[in-house]
């Protein structure tokens, strides 16, 4: 995980890193709305995105995180 205060990393890194906390921030509200509501959340991203979400910590509430080839290869 990339540490978006240090000062050696470029600003493309720099942002990608931001965008990634602002990422998991939405996707944080979206579970606890699931959580209130009983409904479970799928998020689908790329696998570097998923290692980095699973890497920033839970997201509350019934939720599946996955690659999309891992869904793929469940519904057959």
């Amino acid at each position: 995980m990339l540490d978006a205060d240090a000062p050696f990393i470029s600003e493309r890194e720099r942002s990608r890193t931001h965008n990634l906390r602002r990422l998991h921030a939405y996707l944080a509200r979206e579970a606890a709305t699931c959580r209130a509501t009983g409904e479970t959340l799928l998020i689908v991203a790329q696998k570097r995105i998923v290692a980095q979400l699973r890497a920033m910590g839970e997201l509350a509430g019934e939720r599946r995180l996955a690659h999309l080839r891992q869904c793929l290869s469940a519904s057959n």
